[in-house]
């Protein structure tokens, strides 16, 4: 999925994540009636939603996790292939995911009855837990269809077994059976699965982002109300290809936009979670467009200098540490206007 894209997606549905949005995203169009017969399972996605759960050191939390599985290449069967693992702890505006790679057969399913299981053994995630899960569906699974090739079929599921989480942090630990968690299997079919199955609803606004390395600022705006996301990635020392994800999110009032050619954009944030402020003004410009659910997007991007304000922009993330970025150039910001609503 190209940057632009992505881009586009968070302006629209203020997500904070590009999983989520496959997950759960409705298709554009209905044509052609696909079978699992007719293109093999190439994206399979285990989302368990989120429950309440106190850890051992008290916190009161939101815990979820995420399992998923593709194919070598576009269009492939995603039987047998290694597969990813994220286990998010989420409180407040604050939330941590912790991500493994597990190897073959470690997460399978059955697209067509729902039914499969996720398994890491004693060792695959040590030292931060592991998990023996199994799900099945609730009721009938639903088909749609994204195009003459590309479809997904959703189930309902019921998740059982246990789980342990050692998040080695201020945080503490959990472990309990997976008994109340009810979720949702998607099977993704065909070679533009996932994308042709996600709707970008017709919605104007403004976005911008500024990275560097393992740390990223994200902010979209639709109307008079905004969202601003920090995300930090720390490699794990183990076990080998482990990641852990820090975000802090929050809702924002609309940030001050200056009129011209080449705009300015004044970020700044309420007390709390976030502090500071920054600026982006433009250096240069291009147009894009890109079809919505039943109409396109129209817009600019420019390229944009990302300076720090007095008191710099911060995200103060309590558990590993606070997120903020130096004042960088080349970052985006970017405009959006429905050309043809719905």
């Amino acid at each position: 999925m190209s940057k632009t894209r992505i881009a586009l997606i968070i302006v629209a549905s203020a997500a904070l994540g590009v999983s989520a949005l496959v997950a759960t995203g409705s298709a554009a169009f209905a044509r052609t009636v696909i079978t699992s017969k007719a293109a093999p399972e190439t994206m399979s996605i285990v989302d368990s939603g989120p429950r309440r759960v106190t850890t051992t050191k008290h916190v009161h939390a939101k815990l979820s996790f995420e399992a998923i599985r593709h194919g070598a290449a576009p269009g492939l069967s995603d039987a047998g292939r290694k597969s990813t693992l994220a286990i998010t702890l989420k409180k407040g505006a604050e939330s941590h995911t912790w991500q493994f790679v597990l190897k073959g057969g470690s997460f399978t399913d059955n697209g067509a009855t729902g039914r499969g299981h996720i398994s890491t053994g004693t060792t695959q995630i040590k030292p931060y837990g592991a998990a023996a899960i199994t799900f099945s569906a609730i009721g009938a699974g639903t088909t749609t269809n994204c195009g003459a090739t590309t479809s997904k079929v959703t189930h309902r599921l019921q998740l059982h077994g246990t789980l342990r989480l050692k998040t080695h942090s201020r945080w503490g630990n959990w472990s309990g059976k997976i008994k109340l968690f009810h979720g949702l299997l998607q099977s993704g079919h065909g070679t533009d699965y996932p994308e042709a199955c996600v709707a970008i609803p017709c919605q104007a606004g403004v976005s911008w982002d500024a990275a560097k390395g393992q740390i990223s600022i994200v902010g979209a705006t639709v109307g008079s109300h905004g969202t601003m996301t920090a995300n930090r990635r720390t490699k794990l020392s183990m076990p080998r290809h482990a990641a852990r994800f820090d975000q802090v999110a929050i809702r924002t009032p609309a940030p001050q936009t200056s009129a011209g050619a080449l705009p300015s954009l004044l970020i700044s944030a309420p007390s709390g979670p976030v502090s500071g402020t920054a600026t982006l003004k433009a250096t240069s410009s291009q147009p894009y467009g890109l079809d919505c659910t039943g109409g396109s997007l129209t817009g600019t991007q420019w390229q944009a200098n990302f300076t720090q304000g007095p008191s710099p922009l911060t995200f103060h993330e309590k558990v590993f540490g606070s997120i903020t970025l130096p004042s960088l150039a080349g970052q985006d910001l970017r405009s959006l206007h429905v050309a043809t609503p719905a």
